[in-house]
């Protein structure tokens, strides 16, 4: 029997320790806030399907808490690049971008 009045909330998005350096994204990243916070520029790179398989649909979220600017890129191995839809200039402080798994190597970034 269902609940009254039950209320249902959205999974709540916890944050990484800040990253001091380049960040390559890991499988535990999913469902999380990346935070950087690194001292000069830093580089988000989004790996290829056949180094980390994210399910499709996977979101991840990118936070910038530095000074300094963030830029996300897509990895390539010469042959096979990823492509990151909507990826346009990059993450000054304090701002925040989800990115979210359409295909093997494709993702999109909103924000």
């Amino acid at each position: 029997m269902p609940l009254q009045n039950a209320v249902n909330y959205p999974p709540l998005l916890l944050e990484t320790l800040p990253q001091t350096s380049d960040y390559t994204l890991v499988l535990g990243d999913a469902g999380r806030v990346v935070v950087m916070n690194r001292t000069t520029a830093a580089i988000v790179t989004v790996p290829l399907n056949s180094s980390v398989a994210f399910f499709i649909g996977s979101v991840i979220n990118i936070y910038n808490m530095a000074s300094t600017a963030v830029t996300i890129a897509g990895a390539s191995d010469g042959q096979t690049a990823v492509t990151i839809r909507n990826n346009t200039g990059s993450l000054a402080q304090y701002q925040e971008v989800s990115l979210r798994k359409r295909g093997d190597n494709e993702w999109v970034r909103v924000g």
